[in-house]
């Protein structure tokens, strides 16, 4: 019996390294001065293969946490390895497109940034914006920031806030089985012991 839930178990942790999901949720302020009363923006990163991810950004309502001109303008990403562009496809929702650019982000030491559309052209509030990145060699893309555009004076203008993950309810269940699993163990020692 025993055999059977690790092999079970060993099987669930190995699916969850062939298909990776992580949601980021907007936290705390990086550089400016306005911290909104709640997070504004979501972001979803799905890869398969740490070479090509497909994310899907989700802005909140802004207007009302920010002020009516406000818009998501540029996300920066640190990548640990390669330091190389990826390439950019896929792109659908909020804006009609999504650019990258060598460095940028707070105060300048990150990778590379993503904007999202030019001109009149934003991420707006209640918009969501999905596209793919594409890199030539697995990465690991280990920090993110938004940069929030048109704010107030008294808000400061624009700031960075950072990305953090969010545990999916996967994680906590496969958590939730190995404790169980190594509690189930540890009560047969004790009774193999006492016996």
């Amino acid at each position: 019996m025993k055999s059977k839930i690790l092999v079970s178990l060993l099987g669930c942790i190995g699916i969850a390294a062939q298909a990776s999901t992580t949601t980021y949720q907007v936290g705390d302020l990086i550089s400016g001065s306005y911290q909104p009363s709640t997070s504004f923006a979501t972001l979803a990163e799905a890869t398969l293969d740490n070479k090509t991810f497909t994310f899907t950004l989700s802005a909140g309502d802004l207007a009302a946490l920010f002020s009516k001109g406000a818009f998501i303008g540029v996300m920066a990403v640190d990548e640990t390895g390669r330091r190389v562009l990826p390439g950019i496809s896929a792109v659908n929702g909020g804006v009609a497109s999504v650019t990258l650019s060598k460095g940028g982000g707070p105060g300048g030491g990150w990778d590379f940034r993503t904007g999202f559309g030019k001109g009149s052209d934003r991420l707006v509030g209640n918009e969501t914006v999905t596209w793919t990145e594409t890199f030539s060699a697995p990465v690991d893309l280990s920090r993110f920031a938004l940069h929030v555009q048109g704010l107030t004076d008294k808000q400061g203008e624009s700031a960075w806030y950072a990305l953090s993950p969010v545990p999916e309810p996967g994680t906590y269940a496969m958590m939730l089985a190995g404790l169980g699993l190594i509690g189930v163990m540890a009560r047969q020692r004790k009774a193999r012991q006492a016996g």
